[in-house]
């Protein structure tokens, strides 16, 4: 009683005198409602910040542009892109996958949620597993040699060895952000604060939004788009604002031919 008494007039401010006359059950309703005030007004705020921020969903022309190049050029990047593009992880979840994460006998990725720090598990869409399957096979002793991540680093001129085994979140960002812009398909939207640092319409990060809107179309669902992100079934906004502009069955979806 007294804790509820202290909480309510220390984190909220409220006056001492209306507090200390009510009871306990009284204390805990009011306490409840207030924070529940407190939620949705966190929640508006964070809705007006996310619809301000430019990067979204990559368009399908341009994902596409992104691995024909990289296939050429770089492999291990094209299939690091594909699998983002496809199966909507975070890019630092991406480059996190080791070899026990991927389940070919039941077409399942695990994947570590390092944002929610939980594991949830995927379905392999076909084409992103015909292409995984085929990497670690060709792949199998530099893998085992960088502590079984699927991405792994190498000692060349085009990947310096990094402190990590597996790629860096930054150099794989840096790299799909300068082919857009070396064919004037990115633009810089605006600048951070502080630094001046450039934002670009489309990072990694948009390859995230390319799946969601991607798992939409083909089920007609955002639920499953939700669910393919990982997110809450209650952050409707967050998930919206991944679909390009313009689940009633997730394993189905993914694994159509």
């Amino acid at each position: 009683m007294a804790k509820l008494q202290r909480d309510l007039i220390d984190k909220f401010g409220l006056p001492g005198n209306k507090i200390y006359g009510m009871s306990c059950s009284k204390l805990e309703r009011l306490q409840k409602k207030i924070r529940q005030i407190i939620k949705e007004k966190y929640r508006s705020h964070r809705r007006e910040r996310l619809l301000g921020t430019k990067t979204k969903a990559i368009p399908e022309d341009i994902f596409q542009q992104v691995l024909t190049y990289f296939k050429k050029v770089d492999p291990e990047l094209a299939l690091i892109y594909e699998v983002q593009g496809i199966e909507g992880q975070r890019i630092s979840d991406v480059l996190n996958m080791k070899i026990q994460d991927l389940n070919f006998k039941d077409h399942i990725i695990s994947i570590y949620n390092q944002k929610s720090n939980r594991w949830y598990d995927l379905p392999l869409d076909q084409k992103v597993e015909m292409d995984l399957s085929k990497w670690v096979k060709n792949n199998k002793f530099e893998i085992e040699n960088h502590n079984n991540f699927i991405f792994f680093t190498i000692d060349d001129e085009h990947h310096p060895r990094r402190k990590t085994d597996h790629l860096t979140q930054q150099y794989v960002n840096r790299r799909f952000v300068l082919f857009l812009d070396s064919r004037g398909l990115n633009k810089v939207y605006a600048r951070r604060k502080g630094d001046g640092g450039k934002l670009h319409l489309y990072t990694t990060h948009s390859d995230r939004g390319h799946a969601a809107t991607r798992i939409k179309n083909i089920t007609g669902s955002r639920e499953a788009a939700a669910k393919l992100l990982d997110h809450s079934p209650r952050s409707g906004d967050s998930t919206d604002l991944y679909f390009e502009r313009s689940d009633d069955d997730l394993f189905k979806a993914m694994r159509k031919k």
